[in-house]
């Protein structure tokens, strides 16, 4: 799962031109995180994640780390990273991945990430117009009709000029 997902990610980023540094929202965490650590070894200054409900996993963000240490060749293709970052980012991550009581808290304040569980879309943590990209992976098409103008508005307020919302949207769901 996490090699094929690596690689999809990679391909899609190269393709939109994906450059993760500045601020980043992401709606959507997930079980694994492998985006936030895929967003910190880009260069992110830091990364605002959202769940509607506290589904990241300790265990399998830190398979997250491992499978991007053993992938960091396919990561260093991102055309939009920069490289010295990237080596020193993952010098960091290799020493996470040897500290075996390193909790969730504390792995995600070494990747410059603040986790937020809220059931609305107010982002009222984020400062309006500081963000450079608001991500999404398999949201947008779970989000009730009645609470997507307030998503969109809150990703306008607190997005920069001339910086935009990726977002993934798999047909499968």
């Amino acid at each position: 799962f996490f090699q094929k997902r690596i690689k999809k990610k990679i391909i899609f980023f190269n393709k939109t031109q994906t450059k993760s540094n500045g601020i980043i929202v992401e709606q959507g965490t997930g079980w694994h995180g492998l985006d936030l650590v895929l967003f910190y070894l880009g260069g992110s200054d830091s990364v605002y994640t959202y769940d509607t409900t506290p589904w990241l996993q300790e265990s399998l963000l830190k398979k997250s780390i491992k499978v991007c240490i053993t992938n960091i060749e396919e990561i260093r293709s991102w055309a939009y990273c920069d490289q010295n970052l990237l080596n020193q980012r993952f010098e960091n991550l290799k020493r996470i991945s040897l500290e075996k009581d390193m909790s969730l808290k504390n792995i995600l304040l070494e990747i410059n990430v603040t986790y937020i569980c809220a059931r609305n879309f107010s982002y009222h943590e984020v400062p309006n117009s500081s963000v450079d990209l608001f991500f999404t992976d398999s949201v947008l098409q779970r989000i009730q009709q009645d609470e997507l103008g307030i998503f969109v508005n809150s990703a306008s307020r607190i997005l920069k000029d001339n910086k935009f919302l990726l977002s993934i949207v798999d047909c499968k769901d």
